[in-house]
C-alpha cells in the first residue's frame, strides 16, 4: 500500500526542526563558502534585511496569512539605519524589561552597546549616544508592541505582498502555488514537509518549501523559494554565490 509524502515525512514542529543538530543545506552551503575559517561561526544565526524579506515572502506562500501575522509585525516607522537597529535590539534584549523607552536607559549603558557595535567611532561618545537614542527611539517602542515578532516597515510589507502576488499570478510560477483541485487528485502540493536521514553515520535534515507531486507522471517537483535583488537574467550569480 502506497503512502503519501506527508505520511513518510519527519512530522515535528518547526521549532524542534530548527533546534536539531543534523546538517542542513544552509549549513553545508555556508561551510562551502567560508571553509575552515568559518567553523567557529558555522551555526551562528545570521540576520539581514534581505533575509528578513525572504522569510516574510516564504511565510505567506508556505504558511499563509496566519503564519505571517504570528511571525511579523507591520508598522509605520521612520527610516532607521541597520546599524542603529542592531544597537537598539541589543539594548532591548538587556533592558527591555526595565525600561519602556530608550531615552530612559542611562547614557553609560547605551555607550557600551554603541562601542560593542563599533558605531561611528570617530564621533564623540555623547554624540554617538544622542544619535542612537534619537534614531532608535521609535524602533525601541515597536519592539515592546511586537511581542517578539519581527518588525517590518509598511513599505517592506508592501514589497513582500507584491512579491507574493507575482509568484501567484505570473504565468511562469502560478501553477506551482495554485490550490489543489477538488476535481483532480493527480496533482498534490505539500508545503514545508520535513525529512531526516542518516547517511554513512552522518545525520541530515531538510524542510522543503514546496513539493509538487504529479501522481500520473510519478514525478516529485521540489520547489525552493529564493528572493534576490538580482534581475531575473542575472539570477545565475546568486545561484553560484549562495551555492543553490
Amino acid at each position: 500500500m502506497s503512502r503519501s509524502l506527508k505520511e513518510i515525512s519527519w512530522q515535528v514542529p518547526e521549532e524542534e526542526y530548527r533546534e536539531d543538530f543534523a546538517l542542513s543545506y544552509s549549513t553545508l552551503a555556508k561551510y562551502e563558502r567560508s571553509g575552515f575559517n568559518g567553523l567557529s561561526t558555522l551555526f551562528d544565526k545570521v540576520e539581514s534585511p534581505s533575509l528578513t524579506f525572504g522569510s516574510a515572502v516564504d511565510s505567506i506562500i508556505t504558511g499563509g496569512e496566519e503564519e505571517f501575522n504570528q511571525r511579523f509585525f507591520v508598522a509605520d516607522m521612520p527610516e532607521t539605519p541597520d546599524s542603529v537597529i542592531k544597537i537598539v535590539k541589543d539594548l532591548f534584549a538587556i533592558y527591555g524589561t526595565s525600561y519602556d523607552k530608550i531615552e530612559n536607559i542611562p547614557d553609560s549603558n547605551v555607550l557600551v552597546a554603541v562601542n560593542n557595535n563599533n558605531y561611528q567611532q570617530n564621533w564623540k561618545p555623547e554624540t554617538r549616544v544622542k544619535v542612537v537614542k534619537e534614531k532608535g527611539s521609535r524602533y525601541y517602542e515597536l519592539l515592546f508592541l511586537s511581542d517578539d515578532r519581527t518588525i517590518l516597515s509598511s513599505e517592506v510589507a508592501d514589497n513582500v505582498y507584491a512579491a507574493v502576488r507575482a509568484l501567484k499570478e505570473s504565468a511562469s510560477t502560478k501553477k506551482y502555488f495554485e490550490s489543489d483541485s477538488v476535481f483532480d487528485d493527480t496533482i498534490k502540493r505539500f508545503y514545508q514537509l520535513k525529512f531526516k536521514a542518516e547517511l554513512n553515520g552522518i545525520e541530515y535534515r531538510c524542510m522543503a518549501d514546496l513539493l509538487v507531486v504529479d501522481k500520473e507522471k510519478k514525478i516529485v517537483y521540489p520547489i525552493d523559494l529564493k528572493t534576490s535583488s538580482h534581475k531575473e537574467w542575472d539570477f545565475y550569480q546568486s545561484f553560484v554565490q549562495w551555492r543553490y
